[in-house]
């Protein structure tokens, strides 16, 4: 790859056609690619870095980047395989979306939500025959124990 401006487009580009991202994920995957690069100057991978936050921006007001969006769409996956808020919080942060919208995005549901995430994590696990073992797997996964009992007791 060389260090254009085009190909940093077209690198961004190539990504979120196969990647629903964050902002933060899409910077960190442009500035490995610059940084992968070996034949070049470091005159001209210090002008590429320079491009990839105003190509960001340009994306994001276009609606290909959008943090809210994929925050919903990511918390409603991992919700139905039985993630917890908690957990959801952790992997949201991990790809770069900001506090308020990782809170915006797992009180969505509420309670409700979340004791149907514990019930789903007890039926893929196959919880019901140890109580005990029970808690402690559902209290790794990150869920309250008040939820815990309401989803143990069916």
């Amino acid at each position: 790859m060389r260090l254009t401006k085009q190909s940093l487009e077209n690198a961004a580009l190539y990504y979120l056609e196969r990647h629903a991202t964050t902002r933060a994920q899409l910077r960190r995957v442009l500035l490995n690619k610059i940084r992968r690069v070996r034949d070049a100057a470091p005159e001209q991978v210090a002008a590429t870095q320079a491009l990839v936050d105003p190509l960001i921006a340009r994306y994001a007001e276009a609606g290909l980047v959008n943090d809210a969006v994929f925050a919903e769409s990511r918390a409603s996956s991992l919700r139905r395989r039985g993630g917890s808020a908690r957990a959801i919080a952790g992997k949201l942060a991990m790809k770069g979306v900001d506090r308020a919208t990782i809170t915006e995005t797992v009180a969505i549901g509420g309670r409700d939500a979340e004791v149907a995430a514990a019930r789903e994590l007890c039926r893929r696990k196959r919880l019901g025959a140890d109580r005990k073992r029970d808690i402690s797997i559902l209290a790794r996964a990150g869920f309250r124990y008040d939820v815990i009992v309401e989803a143990l007791s069916r």
